[in-house]
């Protein structure tokens, strides 16, 4: 899901058996074609997701920002 006046993609995500195939490319390429913004900003990346850090860093979408989960126990 993308928003185009901000210029958020709020995931990427392609099944493990179809990576590796240039769907996820072509993907990012439609969205990147669908922002009103000069800019994209790819949201709610797990900090453990080594494959999609890897998929944007080769595209040059470095990883700026890292959110934190809180949790309070019970």
């Amino acid at each position: 899901m993308i928003d185009s006046t901000t210029g958020d993609l709020t995931r990427i995500a392609v099944d493990r058996e179809f990576r590796r195939k240039g769907i996820a490319t072509r993907l990012l390429h439609k969205a990147v074609s669908m922002m009103k913004t000069d800019f994209i900003k790819v949201l709610n990346i797990p900090v453990d997701d080594i494959s999609i850090h890897c998929f944007l860093n080769d595209r040059n979408i470095p990883v700026i920002n890292r959110q934190f989960e809180m949790i309070l126990p019970f």
